[in-house]
């Protein structure tokens, strides 16, 4: 995961020599806080904002002082940074695009104890048994992040100029491998949703030209600048 990240933004590259102003928020394990990083190594910071616990370890990361922190998915305390948008980077509109799912949490009724071997053997060893669900840890642990930032998220609602959340809850978190599918799906949603919000009515989408990848990009951005968007 380390050597993917460094291959997108490469070995040495700093977050404060993006050409557009960039943030990354992390969950800071030592300090039981939120970090904000607007500087320093991009994989690294990045890195630690996709670390979910129970998939990847922390990213250990070093302060000015010489003291250790633990870094995590910032998603556990702060899922949709808005408010930091308006208040540490200076944006005059923000549009809040919601990429997390809609979570359920089912499970089978097992009692006051769970065995495992009884899990095993009535799920794997007998295959006409009814399917069990069953929490793992790592569902656990999601939903765990999930329950922690629902106060936010409707906080960060609140200080957004336009909250946006496409379609996306038929696709898994860890589903990396369809980024092109996902990215087509909230593109026409976005530029709908752009469209009612700021009045655009040309419509660029053909039966040929479907993601952001294709010409309706540049017609997209022609359009959005000419209605004057400003600081976003």
């Amino acid at each position: 995961f380390n050597q993917g990240t460094k291959a997108v933004f490469g070995k040495e590259a700093c977050i404060e020599d993006f050409w557009i102003g960039y943030v990354c928020i992390t969950t800071d394990l030592t300090t039981s806080k939120a970090g904000v990083h607007r500087n320093g190594t991009a994989w690294r910071y990045v890195r630690a904002s996709m670390s979910l616990a129970g998939y990847l370890p922390p990213m250990c990361d070093l302060d000015p002082n010489g003291s250790l922190h633990l870094l995590i998915d910032g998603g556990y305390v702060n899922n949709l940074p808005s408010d930091i948008m308006k208040s540490d980077m200076g944006a005059s509109i923000v549009i809040a695009c919601d990429v997390g799912s809609e979570w359920t949490f089912e499970s089978h009724n097992y009692g006051d104890l769970l065995s495992g071997l009884w899990v095993f053997f009535s799920t794997k060893m007998w295959p006409f048994s009814s399917r069990l669900k069953i929490p793992s840890m790592a569902h656990i642990s999601e939903q765990l992040a999930y329950i922690s930032s629902v106060r936010q998220l409707e906080e960060a609602k609140a200080e957004s100029d336009l909250y946006l959340r496409p379609p996306i809850d038929a696709y898994g978190t860890l589903e990396f491998q369809k980024y092109r599918e996902i990215s087509k799906v909230g593109y026409k949603y976005a530029y709908k949703a752009l469209g009612e919000w700021k009045g655009l009515s040309e419509k660029p989408w053909s039966k040929k030209s479907a993601g952001p990848n294709n010409d309706s990009h540049s017609t997209f951005q022609k359009l959005v600048r000419s209605k004057s968007f400003g600081n976003v």
